[in-house]
């Protein structure tokens, strides 16, 4: 599962101030991920190993605009942590991130509610327009 990034210049301003939840039962992956996240301007205010860790944090009334999650994760997975997001906080945006691109899993997430999917070991300017295509901002 490696995942590599090469940071670029990006334009940054346009995802000022747009959360992210992040949800991955790899603390090294999410480690990495928050800083190309940090760098592409958005704000990480939450971090699950797991869907159920995630809906518990969710309860306490800080909601993302995007939640990017990972496919398979012990206690509750991709599959089932996308069915219960989307009934819970249909706002939210997800984006399933997982070395698992099989057309099963994918269309799995899919109809479960996710609104799209990127395979871990993208380029920075696949994270960055993955996460613009979900939840767009105009340049100011």
């Amino acid at each position: 599962m490696g995942f590599y990034f090469c940071f670029a210049q990006l334009n940054m301003k346009q995802h000022s101030k747009i959360t992210v939840a992040l949800v991955d039962d790899h603390q090294i992956f999410r480690d990495g991920l928050i800083a190309v996240l940090n760098h592409l301007g958005y704000e990480v205010t939450i971090q699950a190993s797991n869907g159920l860790e995630l809906l518990e944090i969710l309860k306490s009334g800080i909601v993302p605009g995007i939640c990017i999650l990972d496919i398979h994760m012990p206690v509750m997975d991709g599959f089932e942590t996308t069915k219960e997001l989307t009934k819970m906080f249909p706002q939210v945006r997800i984006l399933a991130f997982s070395t698992d691109n099989t057309d099963l899993s994918v269309s799995r997430m899919i109809a479960a509610g996710a609104h799209g999917f990127l395979e871990k070991g993208g380029s920075l300017e696949d994270i960055s327009k993955s996460l613009h295509d979900l939840f767009p901002i105009s340049n100011q």
